[in-house]
C-alpha cells in the first residue's frame, strides 16, 4: 500500500519498495530510496530542454502539488524557465516505482 505524509517542509511517500522524500531545504531535488537493494537516488527536478540555439535555465520552482489519482500520487512542480512558456516536472508513484516527466 502506498502512503503520502505531508509535513510542515515537505513531502514523502512511502510502499513496500521505495522511500521518496521532497524537502524544501532543498528544493531542487527529490530522493528515492530503494527498500530492496538500497539504491539511492537525489534527482534533479528541473531537468533542461535545450534548443539549438539556447540553454533551458531554470530561475524558480513552485510545488509540489500533490494529487492522488487511484492507485498513485501525483507531485507536480511548476517551472519558469527562460526559454519555456510553460513547464511542469510531474512524478507519479505508485507501488511498482517512480515516472518522471516533463
Amino acid at each position: 500500500m502506498i502512503k503520502l505524509e505531508k509535513t510542515n517542509n515537505g513531502v514523502f511517500v512511502s510502499c513496500d519498495k521505495y522511500d521518496l522524500k521532497y524537502d524544501d531545504k532543498r528544493p531542487y531535488f527529490i530522493s528515492i530510496v530503494s527498500r530492496e537493494g538500497g539504491i539511492k537516488a537525489d534527482l534533479f527536478i528541473p531537468s533542461g530542454f535545450h534548443m539549438p540555439d539556447a540553454n533551458d535555465v531554470t530561475s524558480s520552482l513552485d510545488g509540489p502539488s500533490v494529487a492522488r489519482e487511484a492507485d498513485c500520487f501525483i507531485l507536480e512542480f511548476t517551472v519558469k524557465s527562460n526559454i519555456w512558456n510553460s513547464k511542469k516536472c510531474i512524478f507519479k508513484c505508485d507501488e511498482q516505482g517512480v515516472d518522471y516527466y516533463i
